[in-house]
C-alpha cells in the first residue's frame, strides 16, 4: 500500500467517526403534563438543529424523563449511550430502519449514587473532547426538582470547561 492509499484509508476512518458527543440530561420531575411536552420539544429542537444522526452520539444517564426522551426521539440511525446508576453501560446502535441493537457493558463494577454517575458522564465527555470530538451538554432543569441532580451535572460540566446549555422550565 502506498502513501496515497494509506491517506485515503485514514480519511475514510475519520469520516466514519462521530464528530459530536451530545449529552442530554434533565430533571425527572419534568415527566408528565406541561413539563414533558416542553422537554420533549426542547430535545426535538436540539436534534433538528444540531444533530447529525450519521456521525454524532448522544450520551445520557438513563434516568426517567429527559434521558428516556433522548432515546425515544433519537433520529435514525443515531447512536445513544446510557450510563445507568447500576454501573451498566448500554449502547443503542441502529441495525435496520427503526430497529435498535443493544450492546451492554459496564462503566462501574458496582452500583453508584446518581451524583457519582454525573461525575462519570462528565469525565467521559472530557475524554471525548480531549480526543478531538466536539462536546455539548443540554440540561433541562425543573426548579421544583427535589434532588437538583441536573444542576449538579451542569455545574460539573461548566467547571470542566464544556459547552453547557441550560433551559429552565417555568
Amino acid at each position: 500500500m502506498d502513501e496515497v492509499d494509506e491517506l485515503r484509508g485514514l480519511l475514510r476512518k475519520m469520516e466514519a467517526r462521530p464528530r459530536t458527543v451530545l449529552c442530554v440530561c434533565g430533571s425527572r420531575s419534568l415527566e408528565g403534563g406541561h413539563g414533558e411536552k416542553w422537554g420533549r420539544h426542547k430535545v426535538e429542537e436540539v436534534y433538528r438543529q444540531t444533530f447529525d444522526p450519521h456521525r454524532d452520539i448522544v450520551l445520557t444517564g438513563g434516568a426517567s424523563g429527559p434521558d428516556v426522551w433522548a432515546r425515544e426521539l433519537l433520529p435514525w440511525p443515531g447512536r445513544l449511550v446510557e450510563y445507568l446508576p447500576s454501573g451498566v453501560r448500554l449502547e443503542w446502535v441502529a441495525r435496520e430502519y427503526r430497529d435498535w441493537g443493544l450492546r451492554q457493558g459496564r462503566w462501574s463494577d458496582t452500583a453508584v449514587h446518581p451524583l457519582a454517575r454525573n461525575e462519570a458522564l462528565c469525565a467521559g465527555l472530557v475524554n471525548s473532547r480531549n480526543a478531538g470530538w466536539k462536546v455539548g451538554v443540554i440540561c433541562l432543569i425543573d426548579p421544583r426538582s427535589r434532588t437538583q441532580g441536573t444542576r449538579h451535572m451542569a455545574r460539573l460540566c461548566r467547571e470542566a470547561k464544556l459547552a453547557v446549555l441550560e433551559w429552565h422550565f417555568q
